[in-house]
Order: structure tokens, then C-alpha cells, then sequence
């Protein structure tokens, strides 16, 4: 069984100058203040690596969670092409 402490449990941003740590709920709230074209960008990105996700665990005979990524991604890519419609 592999280890889920590899994954991250909060978003950390580095640069030169500060490092930002936001937690979940933070992440959340600044995703959904995205303006539409940065969401739908942010979602079409989502989409494809949580598809890639669902292929490795495919992959590694963990069908449950494939199917359910899968699915995920496929409703992350509906909701993209709803936010493309509103873009200017």
C-alpha cells in the first residue's frame, strides 16, 4: 500500500521574496475568486491531471478510484466549457 504522506495538505507558494501557505479552505475561496478565464483555464488543467491520475491508478488495478477520477474530470470538464461561455 503506498504512503499519502507524499501528497501535500496545504498549497505553498515560494518565491525570492515570501513563501505563501494557504489551506485548503483558503485555496478554495481563491480558486473560486477566479475570473472566468482564469478558472476555466485552471479547470481545463484540473481536468487533464486528475485524467492522467485516473489512468495510473487504472494502471495499478485500483478501478473504484479510476472510475471515480474519471468521472470527476469529466464534470471538472463541464464546467469549463459552461465558464468558456461567459469569457470576454
Amino acid at each position: 500500500m503506498n504512503n499519502c504522506s507524499q501528497h501535500k495538505k496545504e498549497f505553498v507558494i515560494e518565491t525570492d521574496q515570501c513563501t505563501i501557505i494557504l489551506n485548503m479552505e483558503q485555496l478554495a475561496v481563491a480558486v473560486k475568486d477566479l475570473h472566468y478565464e482564469s478558472l476555466a483555464d485552471f479547470l481545463s488543467k484540473l481536468s487533464s491531471e486528475i485524467r492522467e491520475d485516473a489512468s495510473k491508478d487504472r494502471d495499478k488495478g485500483r478501478w473504484q478510484l479510476a472510475r471515480e477520477l474519471s468521472n470527476g474530470s469529466f464534470h471538472i470538464g463541464r464546467a469549463y466549457r459552461i465558464c468558456k461561455r461567459f469569457m470576454k
